[in-house]
């Protein structure tokens, strides 16, 4: 069988992450990429050499300056023979090239373009630095996250890159997918500020009528659960999710401790202490063991780069051997997703470049292009394509609501109480676009309804574990059994396989396996939450692009398979800047940040600058002489006394006239953020009627094209709004809907939970 992208061709511009990462996932889809670099090389290739070699791998290499005339020859004769052109430059850098978008469609009309940029082409920010941590500076990112120290933190792991690669990766899907139905490429683009928004929306929104859930538009920094029950053990740290302390295991323990009266209690900034002499008694290995068959959530804090040895890891493919010509033998982020036929490792990192001519010869000819085999064709974007959407909490619902966006028709299934997320403010900012039909699938006498949408669906998607999806009859099994044409699309918490396979997790987790629980605070610091939740909406990102792979590959076979993604994927995925490596493949670990977390360099960090904070990204020799010279001072020991006297405006002004990147670093920026993009219309943030909350205002618009940016206008949903319309538009018959009403498996409002069934202890604990 051959790969899902096989035949497809790839010019890959860019350097650094988010570039890189996307094409190298295509890669190993089966599409060929030839990596085109600049004389001196990618920078990855020095400040990051781990990062490069697992960004860039299953690539072949060139090398052209695109500044001379016969080398811009060479690179349109290559994208003669391509389908994609995937570049990291603004639209009016790009036309210094003849690389924008109308240039391109001019002279190859087939070639699919897409660029990841620091900011929207046409948005005000447009040239500002594209440093990922400048532009979490700038958006208010830094804000965000808990320091071990008053202020904002320098949040080591590059989230926003890590997005944008997935982002690019999915769009660059769906555009050879609606290519197959329009014959002609289309641009699509993305940009670290974009990509930011994804987990910021999730947090950061205003109402007209905010139950008390969601008016708070940031959560606590030091009392939330997540960061209460981070525990050290007797050899190293473990991270406790939901309301462990019910359970009978741990009721057990702590009745052996004398400690009964915590149960009821939970843990509290109050008598925390009480509860860390308890862990310490056993080793991680053995709370694991003993709380994991008691089902309760809890995972080992690793370091940076360690899950790249977990077995669970390894058996799924988020880990993968790869012989490299700098390091040997190593042991690499693999995908982060998992395909049938799988993805697959075609070569190491081109550290030297292939010969021009020999390139340029590989590519003379080529294959028939892919062609439309199997439904019908495509239209712009995903418009007809009807999705059900039957998950819960973010990981799964937000990648349906990014189908939505490119205009998928989107379902969501939820019970008529509504799903358990509903009572977190991360629910809001993945729900837009869809319609909601609420129905009890406990309930048999809603099989037929739901073997009727399912029959119609062309993906159905969900991140409920399999052995209570089979139950509902939501399985692979069941559902091919009704329509073996749709594209099943699973995301669970550790993988389709392994001794963990079908335990439960939540952000907080794969936070945790990843090593970004430890990997923010630095090789000393207490464990500290990661409050973003990058990993869930990472992995909805993930369920997107795998969505958009089934979809191809089923139009260009008539085969649909399935695709499914993880929070442990993701999480493997995100420690890619760190390696296994050597005979004993010991770990490589990333540059960590400081102890104040403040940065990784003087040169590349924040600083106090007079009332407020100013992060600056010196990484050449110019910029770095130049931040000496601004700030008076010959050693860069010296950078945080005199930079503390400066106004940071000031500060900020003089080091762009200096030619230095650097931004203010925004406090409590939600407002102002959000009354600036409102102003201008950019559809960064938009505003849109609700039936539960009144007017509502959040983030989203992660793709652009040339007429803007792509977002679905369809508002979040109340439970049921759509329960008659949708059923009605299935063929049901208008008594059976009012029957199902009646007896109350159908709803078209919210309606309280029968007993039993209401918002389970870890929701609540999310929302305490």
């Amino acid at each position: 069988m051959n790969p899902i992208l096989d035949g497809v061709r790839v010019v890959d511009l860019t350097t650094c992450l988010a570039g890189p990462l996307a094409t190298r996932i295509l890669a190993e889809q089966g599409a060929d990429v030839l990596k085109v670099e600049p004389p001196d090389g990618d920078p990855a290739r020095s400040w990051c050499p781990a990062g490069f070699a697992a960004w860039n791998r299953s690539k072949t290499g060139v090398a052209l300056d695109l500044t001379v005339d016969a080398d811009r020859r060479v690179l349109d004769t290559l994208l003669a023979a391509a389908d994609v052109l995937v570049h990291d430059r603004s639209q009016a850098q790009a036309r210094t090239w003849g690389l924008d978008d109308e240039s391109l469609a001019s002279r190859h009309p087939h070639l699919v373009t897409a660029a990841v940029t620091g900011y929207p082409d046409g948005h005000p920010d447009e040239g500002r630095p594209a440093d990922e941590w400048l532009v979490q500076a700038r958006l208010g990112a830094m804000d965000e996250q808990q320091a071990l120290r008053p202020g904002p933190m320098f949040i080591r792991l590059p989230f926003a890159s890590h997005g944008a690669a997935l982002l690019l990766a999915g769009g660059v899907v769906a555009r050879l997918f609606e290519r197959l139905g329009t014959e002609r490429g289309r641009s699509v683009r993305t940009s670290l500020l974009q990509a930011a928004l994804a987990p910021a929306s999730l947090y950061w929104q205003r109402a007209g009528n905010p139950p008390e859930w969601l008016s708070r538009n940031t959560l606590r920094r030091d009392d939330h659960p997540s960061n209460l029950t981070i525990f050290e053990c007797s050899d190293r740290w473990l991270h406790v999710l939901g309301g462990f302390s019910l359970s009978s295991v741990m009721q057990e323990v702590l009745a052996e401790a004398g400690e009964s009266e915590l149960a009821p209690q939970g843990v509290t900034r109050e008598n925390r202490g009480r509860w860390e002499p308890i862990f310490r008694t056993r080793t991680v290995d053995e709370w694991c063991r003993l709380l994991w068959a008691a089902g309760v959530i809890c995972v080992p804090v690793l370091d940076v780069g360690e899950v790249l040895g977990l077995e669970q890891a390894r058996l799924n493919g988020y880990a993968v051997e790869v012989d490299d010509d700098r390091f040997g033998r190593t042991v690499q982020a693999g995908a982060p997703l998992t395909t049938a036929p799988p993805a697959v490792v075609r070569c190491g990192a081109p550290w030297t470049p292939a010969p021009v001519d020999e390139v340029r010869a590989a590519w003379s000819e080529r294959g028939p292009r892919a062609v439309l085999r199997h439904g019908p064709a495509p239209a712009e974007g995903m418009a007809g394509v009807r999705v059900l959407d039957l998950g819960s909490y973010v990981a799964g619902p937000f990648g349906g609501q990014c189908l939505a966006d490119f205009g998928a028709d989107v379902v969501k299934i939820e019970a008529p109480w509504g799903e358990r997320g509903r009572q977190i403010n991360q629910f809001t900012g993945s729900q837009r676009g869809k319609r909601s039909l609420a129905m009890d699938l406990r309930d048999e006498r809603t099989r037929p309804l739901l073997r009727r949408l399912l029959a119609e669906a062309d993906v159905v998607t969900h991140n409920i574990r399999e052995a209570a999806a089979r139950k509902l009859g939501i399985d692979e099994d069941s559902v091919r059994a009704v329509n073996p044409d749709a594209v099943y699309v699973h995301a669970t918490a550790y993988g389709d396989v392994g001794p963990w396979a079908e335990f439960g997790g939540f952000d907080p987790a794969a936070a945790a396996l990843g090593g970004w629980t430890k990997g923010i605070v630095g090789p000393r610091g207490r464990p500290t939450w990661l409050r973003n939740s990058s990993m869930d909406t990472h992995t909805g990102l993930t369920v997107f692009l795998a969505a958009a792979l089934g979809l191809y590959q089923r139009a260009t076979t008539g085969r649909a398979g399935r695709t499914s993604t993880s929070l442990l994927a993701v999480a493997v995925s995100s420690a890619s800047e760190a390696m296994l490596a050597g005979p004993g493949l010991e770990l490589l670990p990333i540059v960590p940040v400081d102890e104040d977390q403040t940065g990784v360099s003087p040169h590349h960090r924040i600083y106090r600058a007079g009332a407020g904070w100013v992060a600056v990204a010196a990484l050449t020799s110019v910029s770095r002489k130049a931040l000496l010279e601004v700030a008076g001072v010959d050693d860069e020991a010296d950078l945080g006394a005199a930079l503390a006297t400066r106004e940071v405006k000031e500060l900020v002004a003089a080091f762009d006239d200096a030619g230095v990147p650097a931004e203010v670093v925004a406090q409590s920026n939600r407002d102002a953020f959000f009354d600036r993009e409102l102003a201008m219309s950019s559809r960064l943030v938009e505003r849109s009627e609700t039936v539960p909350y009144g007017w509502f205002e959040n983030p989203g618009g992660y793709w652009s094209e040339a007429s803007g940016v792509l977002r679905s206008r369809r508002p979040v949903p109340g439970v049921g709004q759509h329960t008659v319309e949708i059923l009605r538009e299935a063929g049901v018959d208008g008594s059976d809907v009012e029957a199902g009403l009646a007896a109350g498996y159908l709803s078209e409002t919210q309606i309280a939970a029968p007993s039993g069934r209401a918002a389970n202890t870890l929701t609540r604990s999310l929302n305490r």
